[in-house]
């Protein structure tokens, strides 16, 4: 598979990708340089005091995810700003700034491809242990994205590594039967 999978110059239309931030309730649309989006993706989706290789390697799976999904297409705009695509809340100034202005500039251009084609660069911050393949979750088989063991999930503190959802018997019986099964 990495044979086959490759990072390669990636272009859109004028560098622009539209967004659409859904929390304000009007929906406006704004265009975006792709570099400077995916610098204001940095920051949200990863810390930015994570070591610069790590948040380019950030840097070119969010380019080639925001590039790559038509989630929102007939509705006019590439992606919205929350976790839905990729949070997004504009140019970052915080700590560890000049890391992700880095990241991103430092893979300008860069996506990544399988077979000649666009990668679905999907990602987490974390896994729980393990993935699912992309057939398990999405019914579609790509053969980069395959369920396998994370020997690594446990070993780190992560906000997200402990969560609960309760549900009653109820609701469960009515999520099941509503699947199909009674």
């Amino acid at each position: 598979i990495i044979a086959l999978m490759s990072l390669l110059s990636c272009n859109k239309e004028k560098g622009t990708i539209y967004t659409v931030d859904f929390s304000s309730g009007n929906f406006p649309q704004k265009s975006v340089d792709l570099d400077d989006y995916v610098a204001g993706v940095l920051p949200y989706e990863m810390s930015a005091s994570w070591p610069l290789e790590t948040l380019k390697a950030g840097a070119v799976a969010a380019r080639t995810y925001a590039l790559n999904t038509a989630r929102h297409q007939s509705l006019g705009f590439d992606v919205c700003t929350s976790t839905d695509c990729q949070v997004y809340h504009g140019v970052y100034t915080g700590a560890s700034s000049s890391n992700i202005t880095r990241a991103s500039s430092d893979t300008a251009g860069e996506c990544i491809y399988y077979n000649g084609a666009l990668i679905d660069a999907v990602y987490h911050a974390a896994d729980g242990g393990a993935t699912e393949s992309s057939l398990n979750t999405w019914g579609t088989d790509l053969p980069y994205l395959v369920g396998k063991k994370d020997p690594y999930e446990l070993q780190i503190d992560h906000p997200s590594s402990s969560w609960q959802y309760e549900i009653s018997s109820e609701e469960m019986t009515s999520m099941v039967r509503n699947l199909g099964y009674d």
